[in-house]
């Protein structure tokens, strides 16, 4: 296979912070250069337009919003090995066929499913146990209306930071100031004395 030689117009700003990079990653700037060509070439067409809406709506880079929900990813699969035990040998998010590896919209349909069907098994927040009563009460003190439509949007990210709110302010480390400052921050009054 023959080689091409391109030419880039780039800024001066640019420049010195791609060296700087390439430098930091024992590379030269144009292997990097390359390198970021062929990453990008390789993204979808759906996997692209999801991304700049991301970035966007965050107004931060899209190298950021790939390196942290990357990042995000790979901490929540240590944090389930330490709870659940040893990481499954093969992951979800890597399908092969005959033709290579799937991505893009089928990957993400595929995805979406199995995420569905399994959050659909998780046991609903009702009053119940003692934690699960501590949750509902925690959310009707905060002015959370749990039959709301847009609470149900958000239950999965609602519930597990309001329980490990709960566990931290429980921690009998904390000064009662700790404790009632952490409860302020979401709105519950102390007296009503959900954590004894």
């Amino acid at each position: 296979m023959g080689t091409t030689t391109i030419t880039l117009k780039i800024s001066e700003q640019d420049k010195e912070r791609f060296q700087e990079a390439a430098t930091r990653l024992g590379i030269s700037l144009s292997r990097l250069l390359k390198e970021g060509a062929e990453l990008r070439a390789d993204f979808s067409p759906f996997f692209m337009e999801r991304l700049q809406e991301f970035s966007a709506r965050l107004r931060v880079t899209e190298s950021i919003v790939i390196q942290n929900l990357v990042i995000s990813w790979m901490a929540r699969k240590k944090a389930e090995a330490e709870v659940f035990g040893k990481e499954k040998s093969w992951l979800k998010e890597f399908l092969f066929t005959g033709d290579g590896p799937v991505s893009g919209k089928f990957l993400y349909d595929h995805l979406y499913t199995g995420f569905l069907a399994e959050f659909r098994q998780r046991p609903q927040v009702m009053p119940g146990n003692a934690q699960e009563h501590d949750v509902a009460d925690a959310l009707a003190v905060a002015g959370i209306d749990t039959a709301d439509k847009n609470f149900a949007l958000y239950r999965e990210k609602i519930i597990p930071q309001l329980e490990h709110l709960l566990a931290v302010i429980k921690k009998e480390n904390l000064s009662d100031e700790e404790r009632e400052l952490g409860l302020k921050v979401f709105g519950i009054d102390m007296r009503r004395q959900y954590f004894k």
